[in-house]
Order: structure tokens, then C-alpha cells, then sequence
């Protein structure tokens, strides 16, 4: 996935964001393990309130991944 888009002036957070979300679509489309589709949503609910002025990809990932829940 890193050859998607260009990962560059992306902090760590924007990082583990990106990892969680591609980590979560892919348990629900293929493995559907409820243990680890709940742990992800733990560490982004967790790691929210810290989330200042994110980049634009981690930013449409998780707005992906809302769009995805959602439905």
C-alpha cells in the first residue's frame, strides 16, 4: 500500500492511522474476526482526542472507513 500515495511530511500518527484503517477493511471483507476489528476501533477511539491537523490520505482513509461502516 505504500506505493498508492507518496507517504511524505506524514507523522506517526498519521502512520498508525492509515495501517488501522487498511487493517480493519481488510478484516471486515475477508478474515471477519470480531477480537481484532474491535482491538483497531479501541486504538482509533483511543487515539483520537490526540489528532491535530492530519494529512490528507489519513484523513480520506478514515473517512472511507466511516462511509464503509456506515453502510
Amino acid at each position: 500500500f505504500y506505493k498508492e500515495h507518496l507517504l511524505l511530511d506524514m507523522s506517526l500518527a498519521d502512520l498508525i492511522i492509515v495501517v488501522l484503517v487498511r487493517t480493519i477493511t481488510n478484516n471486515f471483507s475477508r478474515l471477519q474476526d470480531g477480537y481484532l476489528f474491535t482491538n483497531c476501533l479501541a486504538v482509533l477511539a483511543n487515539l483520537a482526542p490526540s489528532l491535530l491537523s492530519l494529512h490528507a490520505h489519513s484523513a480520506q482513509r478514515l473517512l472511507v472507513l466511516l462511509g464503509f461502516l456506515y453502510k
